[in-house]
């Protein structure tokens, strides 16, 4: 099972299908499982969308009770160069892997937070992920704890759900477009009720892996 094969790594990971005669492989990414195909015919190859365990994440606060008014975690963005106004109250990662001590504190953030950016890695960072779009756990967490989420959307979220569930970024204007979402915060609260209530319904591993079981038994594994 295979995350994040980024065409940077896409030879390196050939190499070592061959290396150890590797007959079956899962992709989250549904493009990166479409090269594989080609470069291997013959052997087994599933997609299925990056999953998480929402039973890890809780709603949180009303958006209008919220505290934190954007918080950016994982990947740096590069946005706001400029900077936010003062009385913004930003946390960014700066790119740091390990932005809070524990996975609870992690998870109040999310509850307590208005607004995160989410764009693809292939937006972020071309040099790593090239033209392969796809799904990332960022998403899931940002639904499933109710925050607004600015930037971009990946097209296999788009066709697992079937709507948008983020707010474009204007990178011509991302700090008045930032600051408006924030004034307007409680006119997105239906939008992110709703993205919750369908992350629970469609983004919990325990729904792919009957996929993944009835997938390794077509292929005559014993399960």
């Amino acid at each position: 099972l295979v995350w994040d094969c980024w065409p940077i790594y896409f030879e390196k990971t050939c190499r070592w299908f061959v290396n150890h005669d590797v007959k079956t492989a899962i992709f989250t990414s549904s493009q990166t499982a479409e090269r594989m195909r080609e470069r291997f015919p013959q052997m087994n190859i599933l997609t299925i969308t990056e999953g998480i365990d929402t039973s890890k994440y809780q709603e949180g606060k009303l958006l209008k009770e919220r505290e934190i008014d954007i918080l950016e975690f994982g990947r740096n963005n590069n946005l706001f160069k400029k900077g936010l106004p003062a009385n913004i109250k930003h946390i960014c990662s700066n790119g740091k892997q390990k932005m809070f001590s524990t996975d609870q504190e992690f998870h109040a953030a999310l509850e307590n937070s208005k607004i995160t950016i989410c764009f693809p890695r292939c937006d972020t960072n071309p040099e790593i992920a090239g033209d392969v779009e796809t799904l990332t756990q960022r998403y899931w967490e940002a639904m499933l704890s109710k925050i607004i989420i600015i930037g971009r959307t990946p097209k296999e979220l788009i066709d697992l759900i079937g709507y948008n569930p983020i707010i474009k970024l204007d990178k011509n204007n991302e700090v008045e477009n930032v600051r408006n979402i924030i004034i307007n915060a409680n006119n997105f609260q239906y939008l992110v009720d709703k993205n919750r209530n369908v992350a629970l319904k469609v983004a919990d591993w325990s729904l792919r892996i009957p996929i993944i079981m009835d997938f390794l038994k077509m292929c005559g594994y014993n399960c």
